[in-house]
């Protein structure tokens, strides 16, 4: 009996449905679950970086926009108080009847400034006493001569009155011809008065053509004026200026920092002449260039500066900024220390040998 009623128990057991393993359905899910908080942090993440970057941006080009501003402003003030000692300064020449150099002075205060009162005003008056006055023309007639002449011959009368009517008429260039001929084949008439034309006709002529293309002429025919007699200040300061000018231009785009040099004095002393601040400004930019092409931003950010307190454009603030920006970059990282050398004599350090006989001894 209890064999058949294990049988049975066994039979009963075998016939009962098999139970199904569950299926784990939710540990995908639970997987998701736990993915979506890394998710959400990196989100954050990403936008808490975009607002620092955005807030850094924003303060960044703040910070750029008022240095152009504080550039700008010192770019003006400069200018300001080199009109301001301009017109000082014709007002001094003025003063001293230098009228063409304070005429001078006071075109380029117009060319900066067009409206400036004073400027106009003295450049006005200027203008009335450089205004020629009508001169009688010398009638056919003989006309009068001094008393040791009344013997001179009519023709050397008549070669003289021609010398006197290309002074009258600005005519320097065949003036000066005309009264080296006259002084060779008359070197005793009148030679007081032909050396007095000769000296106004050198002069005259030498000051225009400083502010020509032939500036080395111009000065040799002021040396040849000086050579009659002392220059006046005024001619003395334009010669100086011209030589200025082409010791600058000798070097202009073959050694920058030695034309930046002659034409830096230049343009303080004489803003209006030859465009001597206009070529300082490039002269500054292409040395700059050429420190910027070797990598080398710290010496081109000043240089920069300096072009831009003469005068600023856009292309010159770009270079300005990105050197600018450069330099701040380019901070030296310090070299680590060099421990186990051997100094000059061949001889090991104090410590290095100590530490040998440390080493000898424990042997």
């Amino acid at each position: 009996m209890a064999f058949e009623a294990r049988q049975q128990k066994m039979d009963d057991d075998l016939k009962q449905p098999q139970e199904e393993l569950p299926i784990d359905e939710e540990a995908p899910q639970e997987e998701e679950v736990r993915s979506r908080p890394l998710f959400q942090i990196i989100g954050v993440i990403l936008i808490g970086l975009a607002v620092i970057l955005g807030v850094y941006g924003t303060v960044a080009y703040l910070a750029w926009q008022r240095s152009q501003e504080i550039q700008e402003e010192k770019a003006q003030n400069s200018l300001q108080e080199e009109i301001e000692k301009q017109l000082a300064s014709a007002r001094d020449d003025l003063a001293a009847d230098n009228l063409l150099l304070a005429q001078r002075r006071l075109e380029w205060i117009l060319q900066n400034e067009p409206d400036h009162l004073e400027a106009l005003i003295l450049k006005s008056e200027i203008e009335e006493q450089l205004a020629p006055t009508p001169t009688p023309r010398p009638t056919p007639t003989r006309p009068a001569v001094a008393e040791e002449e009344d013997s001179a011959d009519d023709d050397l009368v008549r070669a003289f009155t021609m010398l006197e009517n290309l002074i009258v008429e600005a005519n320097w260039a065949e003036a000066i011809s005309a009264i080296v001929a006259f002084q060779s084949q008359q070197p005793n008439y009148r030679r007081q008065d032909t050396d007095r034309m000769l000296y106004e006709s050198y002069i005259s002529l030498g000051q225009d053509l400083l502010n020509s293309d032939q500036v080395e002429l111009g000065i040799s025919y002021l040396s040849q004026a000086e050579s009659l007699g002392d220059l006046p200040q005024e001619v003395e300061d334009q010669r100086f200026w011209a030589e200025l000018y082409l010791q600058g231009i000798a070097y202009y785009g073959v050694e920058w920092g030695t034309a930046i040099y002659f034409f830096r004095d230049l343009c303080a002393a004489a803003p209006f002449y030859q465009n001597s601040c206009q070529k300082l400004r490039q002269a500054l930019i292409m040395h700059a260039d050429g420190y910027t092409a070797n990598l080398d931003w710290c010496p081109a950010e000043a240089l920069y500066v300096e072009a831009t307190q003469l005068e600023r454009d856009a292309l010159l603030s770009e270079k300005l900024t990105a050197a600018r920006q450069q330099c701040l970059e380019a901070t030296p990282t310090p070299s680590a220390p060099i421990t186990g050398t051997v100094n000059i004599s061949g001889t090991l350090p104090i410590a290095t040998s100590e530490a040998a006989g440390e080493n000898d001894e424990g042997q």
